[in-house]
């Protein structure tokens, strides 16, 4: 039996040592696996912190959302300059706070050369008719064809002669656009403004085509 062997067996700890030992080996290989671990959840974290920004408020839903409001809002100006004295729209898609926050909020504007009122409601009705009838279009252009369109009494007294006029144009104009284009009116001047007119009559309460 060589020294070394003779002096582990006399000694009484020797069992407790090598448990220690195989213990440290075990908790250094823990250790490692750990660090590696982390690691990869440290590269993990920076590719959702990457896609988290990349698909948040600044990001690329927002890049698209501006997108598309820039151009709904060009083309409902293209087809408002038809049919206004001088009005535009303007969309903006975020608003800044004072903390310097970013705040989804769709800003809709209105301005006139003749007014330096931005609120839609503030308009009268035949401007406001004007603007709806431009916004349905442009959103028409932008977001995909409808198959068809109804416009509810939108030549009725909000809009002045002239006024019914240019909305004619314009309708006559971007119809082209839409499977179908139905005005409903009762303006009887207006009929032979459109290719087709469908008399609808109401008697004792009952119509009939």
């Amino acid at each position: 039996m060589s020294i070394k062997e003779l002096a582990e067996e006399k000694n009484p700890y020797i069992e407790l040592i090598k448990e220690q030992e195989d213990k440290k080996i075990k908790f250094i290989e823990e250790e490692s696996r750990i660090i590696k671990k982390v690691q990869e959840l440290e590269e993990r974290l920076k590719y959702y912190e990457f896609w988290k920004v990349g698909y948040g408020k600044t990001g690329l839903p927002n890049i698209l959302a501006e997108s598309s409001l820039e151009e709904i809002e060009h083309k409902t100006n293209e087809i408002l300059s038809g049919i206004s004295d001088g009005m535009y729209i303007e969309i903006k898609g975020q608003k800044e706070t004072s903390s310097g926050d970013v705040k989804e909020k769709i800003l809709y504007e209105i301005h006139s050369k003749n007014s330096p009122v931005t609120n839609y409601k503030s308009y009268s009705g035949g401007e406001r008719q004007r603007v709806q009838i431009a916004d349905i279009f442009a959103f028409n252009k932008v977001a995909g064809k409808f198959n068809f369109v109804f416009l509810d009494e939108v030549l009725e007294m909000s809009l002045d002669t002239n006024g019914r006029s240019q909305v004619v144009d314009i309708l006559r104009e971007v119809s082209s656009d839409c499977g179908s284009l139905f005005v409903i009116s009762h303006t009887d001047s207006i009929k032979d403004s459109f290719d087709n007119v469908i008399s609808v009559q109401k008697v004792d309460g009952v119509s009939t085509i």
